[in-house]
């Protein structure tokens, strides 16, 4: 027999596809397609020959483990026939039905060279159509899960293509066909083919590229996050084929190409490939020298096809002596990032032993180590390193020392999504980050006022009202846990989109660094509740000094400005803002002294639905942590009835439909993934392929739905494994279908108004394509008035206030500063990067507003007297 196709099975083994032939009763030599099943120890679970004599095609596993193959019919010369067939055969071999599909009127011939399981359990089969005069065409079928034809197209204008292995599922729903295409009858010039078909089969995209003088060939394709990659053989005029790997986008357009060769004098040729979670790709091929036998060969290469020859190696290791020198005898440090950023930029985190290895090119890079809390400090980091030559290997070695023997204890808390009249879960996630161990370490959650607590995975320690205490015990450096909790959310006394927010605190709760010396020692909180038909902010200075100088609020209804002020309190002093209640929903915003420990500029708070439901869906729009310090956490979100899943969402949303966000407005986003298909789910991985815009130093992996491994891919992107996760299907139990990973990432300094931060997840389920969710946007954008560009950081007038009717506005407003004598004002314009657009002068108390010129959108806007600023806010324009 022989072999012709394999895949890879859920099992860990494989299933290969193969032809052997045998004498007939009248001495000819017939064909029967065969399939071996090796289980994961390679040995031979079961075989299977076909009963009608036939050629083997392909052979693939669907989501619920069956497989489905492919072969053709020969006639009496054992040529192909003018039909062929689709088989299924359970996971223990044997035969469910098989399908048989006839070439199309006026076709002698009909040849199948691809086919596909697409998402939602259809069947893509694609073959070529032949006539007796040697005309061909294409045609591609979409078959049902039990093989019954949904709808077939033919395309007639692309018959001198000869078609690669595969048929693949294209990121916009419908089909990949990749092919060749030659110039001639003799099959010169040879270039690659693309055709993206929409989920009917009309073609969307039909592209066509090439090497000048130089034949390629196809053999594999595999889709990926941005497009797909290609892998076969190149043919230049009178030289040895060349393997060679490709990056195309979603439209069919050469990205990237890359040319492998064993050896000089040797003919390579690429046959399959196939890309990593972490995006590595694996690329198999042949190689031989004219006159030789042939040899496999396994090329690696990074996402990007490069293959490097150059490495660093590494030990991290504790440094006790103090003396900032190698000792191997010292204890390695596991899990901690390390970086080398030159013109490529190239991470990874240390092992359980604190030994690492990044593949480099040449170049000079800096080489960093990021401890995971401020109480360590790694001797040579940063450390200059210079790869000038091929195929080097150099060694580094990182002393870390302790500068503060304290615990640092992390929380987070999260929900996949929350639901009106049911039991929901969250999940509380903490480490300790520090250098000592934390003893007697509890974790207090305080559920929302509309949850009723159910159970928990960790006992209770003690309950008051909706306030849980849990003891964690001893949690020793280094360690991490988990736990969950069950609590009903109210049907009664809730609205559908309303937002609940659930805390953690974490203690023992010290920081153990000396304070910056240029913070004052005060420390502002906010709070908010409703009383009928008004609303009260009241801003606290929970620190210990005064404050040094004023500082800014400011309150937003909706997405309007509504006032702006300034305040100074002394320890345990507070202020109080009351604003009537209508039913939207309002964010105050407070500034904190320079040099607060906690590194944020200010803080907030956030109410929704007093006096009415007028605006729902913008609570998360601001940041809900209003104490951003590592061991307490919250969860905000609003509850739905029904929604996508795989999906990605980022923390704060983000204001208005651009998502403005402040410059150095740390994210959270929430990954969420669901097993729509037909089996269980025995591996997820979620790999996020994480922007320049985001420090990767900065990523803390937090709460999830299961136990996870985190890891870092040389490309610096995330990536949260989830082995034997034994995630069911959604239609055996929906409940148990879900799962979600949550992480926190800084922004990279010197970003500016107007950057935008782009977010995109890749989630793999077992041996399937990657299911891309969508791309989250973030702008940054000036929302408070202690950011607006090119300006120092305001003082308010006492007793100022700005109104702006109406707005949005369509023509016209009426800007009118309370509280004001009139004079001489100055009005500037600016829109969200603070570029300057308009500017007027006025006497009196208000200016009279034209849109002009204006597109719609959001603008901003500043009004001062003499240089003092009166007040400012957002202009929306419709």
């Amino acid at each position: 027999g022989e072999a012709s196709h394999f895949c890879s099975t859920m099992d860990g083994g494989f299933a290969i596809l193969g032809t052997t032939r045998q004498l007939d009763g009248n001495g000819v030599i017939q064909h029967y397609p065969f399939i071996i099943k090796l289980d994961e120890d390679k040995q031979i679970a079961w075989q299977y020959t076909f009963p009608n004599a036939g050629i083997a095609g392909k052979i693939i596993q669907t989501s619920n483990g069956a497989l489905l193959v492919t072969t053709v019919t020969t006639n009496a010369s054992g040529d192909y026939s003018d039909e062929f067939s689709l088989s299924k055969i359970d996971a223990q071999g044997n035969p469910v039905w098989n399908k048989s599909y006839s070439a199309a009127q006026g076709y002698d011939k009909v040849h199948p060279t691809g086919m596909i399981e697409t998402l939602n359990g259809d069947i893509g089969l694609l073959a070529q159509l032949n006539t007796s005069n040697g005309d061909a065409s294409l045609t591609l079928i979409r078959a049902d899960s039990e093989g019954e034809v949904i709808w077939s197209k033919i395309y007639a204008q692309i018959a001198s293509y000869t078609l690669s292995d595969d048929l693949g599922v294209s990121n916009l729903g419908g089909f990949v066909i990749v092919g060749a295409k030659g110039e001639d009858t003799n099959w010169q010039l040879i270039d690659t083919k693309v055709l993206v078909t929409d989920q009917q089969g009309e073609i969307l995209h039909d592209s066509q590229f090439g090497i000048p003088n130089v034949n390629d060939f196809v053999s594999n394709f595999t889709p990926t996050l941005d497009g797909y990659l290609l892998c076969g053989n190149s043919s230049p005029s009178g030289g040895y084929r060349t393997a060679y790997l490709s990056k195309i986008d979603n439209e069919g357009n050469l990205i990237w190409r890359k040319e492998y060769r064993t050896m000089a004098g040797e003919v390579t040729q690429g046959i399959s490939l196939h890309q990593e979670a972490n995006g590595s790709v694996f690329l198999v091929g042949d190689s031989h020298e004219l006159e030789a036998g042939k040899r496999i060969f396994i090329v690696k290469t990074n996402a990007l096809g490069i293959l490097y020859s150059s490495a660093l190696t590494g030990h991290l290791h504790q440094d006790p002596q103090a003396d900032c020198l190698p000792d191997p005898t010292e204890p390695g440090i596991a899990g901690w990032l390390v970086q080398a950023v030159g013109n490529q930029s190239f991470a990874t985190l240390t092992d359980s032993l604190g030994h690492f290895t990044l593949p480099l090119d040449t170049g000079s890079y800096t080489v960093t180590v990021a401890p995971p809390s401020p109480y360590w400090e790694v001797c040579n980091s940063p450390y200059q390193v210079a790869v000038t030559e091929f195929y080097d290997t150099l060694s580094l070695d990182f002393p870390a020392q302790i500068i503060a023997d304290c615990p640092y204890l992390t929380v987070d808390i999260s929900a996949p999504f929350l639901r009106r009249c049911f039991d929901n879960n969250y999940y509380v996630h903490y480490c300790n980050d520090g250098t000592l161990t934390a003893e007697d370490a509890t974790v207090e959650v305080t559920l929302d006022p509309y949850f009723t607590y159910v159970s928990s995975t960790l006992p209770l320690a003690s309950q008051n009202g909706n306030v849980l205490t849990f003891d964690l015990g001893d949690v020793a450096v280094n360690d991490c846990g988990s736990f969950q909790i069950t609590a009903l959310l109210s049907c009664d006394s809730t609205i559908l989109g309303q937002t609940h927010c659930t805390s953690a605190h974490i203690s023992p709760d010290s920081l153990c660094l000396p304070p910056d010396p240029l913070w004052d020692g005060s420390s502002i909180e906010t709070e908010v509740s409703c009383n009928g038909d008004s609303i009260q902010f009241v801003i606290t200075n929970v620190g210990s000094g005064n404050m040094a100088s004023p500082l800014d609020y400011i309150i937003i209804e909706d997405e309007i400005v509504l006032l702006s002020q300034d305040f100074q309190l002394a320890p345990g002093e507070s202020t109080t803002v009351t604003v009537p209640s209508n039913g939207s929903t309002l964010h105050l915003e407070a500034q904190q002294s320079p040099g607060h420990p906690s590194g944020f500029a200010s803080t907030g708070a956030t109410i929704e639905g007093c006096g009415g439901w007028m605006s729902l869906g913008l609570f998360t729009q601001w940041s809900f942590d209003d104490d951003p310090d590592p061991f307490t956490d919250v969860d905000c979100q609003a509850n739905v009835s029904s929604f996508d899943p795989n999906d990605k969402q980022g923390f704060p949303a983000g204001l208005g439909e651009e998502h403005l966000i402040e410059p150095g407005q740390d994210l959270e986003y929430l990954i969420r993934f669901q097993n729509t298909g037909t089996d269980t789910a025995f591996k997820v991985v979620v790999v996020d392929v994480l922007p320049s815009e985001l420090d990767l130093a900065t990523v803390r992996p937090g709460a999830s739905s299961h136990p996870y491994t985190y890891g870092v891919t040389p490309e610096g992107w995330l990536s949260f494994t989830f082995s034997d996760i034994m995630l069911p299907d959604s239609n055996v139990n929906e409940p148990a279908s879900h799962g979600f990973v949550r992480f926190r990432a800084s922004q990279r300094a010197g970003l500016g108004h107007g950057d935008f931060i782009e977010n995109t997840a890749l989630i793999y389920f077992d041996f399937n394509a990657p299911v891309q969710t969508n791309t989250y946007r973030h702008r940054i954008g000036q929302l408070n008035p202690w950011t607006l560009v090119g300006t120092e950081p305001p003082v308010f007038q006492q007793k100022t206030k700005v109104k702006v009717v109406p707005n949005p506005l369509t023509d016209s407003a009426l800007l009118q500063v309370e509280g004001i004598e009139p004079g001489p004002l100055q009005l500037v314009l600016t829109d969200v990067s603070g570029k300057v657009l308009r500017q007027q002068t006025t006497q009196g108390t208000g200016f009279e507003f034209q849109r002009g010129e204006l597109a719609s959108g959001v603008y901003f806007f500043q009004i001062t007297r003499n240089g003092e600023r009166l007040g400012a806010g957002k202009l929306m324009v419709r």
